[in-house]
């Protein structure tokens, strides 16, 4: 057995790279303020479809934490409740709904592009992880590898 990884896992690193890369383009796209603002599409609708999955990022971050928790604290590896959708929805939270609605929030194409590059960074960074859940759930994890995405929501399993 490996020496247990973080609780926090590759999480402090992802935002590092995250939060850069978001400065940066904050400060471009309020540098260039109109020339990556989504045009046609009425605020009203960007901060509805925002406010629905920020929303539900945050549901889904708050319920993955509190699963994640409980499992770490006992040394199991957690395969229910959001962690049977994803293998990681902590990330995919970020990833795929709270990132993007903040962009949409802001009404900016550009920051679109931030969910898009922390999932990058997330797919270098995460090998650490899993050769950790590898090497110490063994055949369990490699199992619920071969079911579940590691961000996508598994809707339809995988075989």
């Amino acid at each position: 057995m490996t020496q247990r990884i973080s609780r926090w896992g590759i999480g402090p690193w992802l935002t590092i790279i995250t939060a850069v890369y978001a400065a940066i383009v904050l400060i471009i796209d309020f540098a260039l303020d109109p020339l990556f603002k989504i045009p046609a599409v009425p605020s009203v609708v960007l901060y509805s479809i925002s406010g629905v999955l920020i929303a539900g990022g945050i549901v889904m971050l708050a319920l993955s934490g509190r699963d994640l928790n409980r499992a770490y604290d006992t040394g199991e590896i957690c395969t229910t409740g959001m962690f049977a959708v994803c293998r990681h929805p902590i990330y995919s939270a970020w990833i795929l709904y709270i990132l993007p609605g903040l962009a949409l929030l802001f009404g900016s194409w550009l920051l679109l592009t931030v969910p898009a590059v922390m999932y990058l960074a997330f797919r270098i960074l995460i090998r650490k992880e899993e050769n950790y859940l590898e090497e110490n759930f063994g055949e369990t994890y490699l199992d619920y590898k071969r079911r579940v995405y590691a961000v996508f929501p598994t809707i339809f399993k995988k075989q």
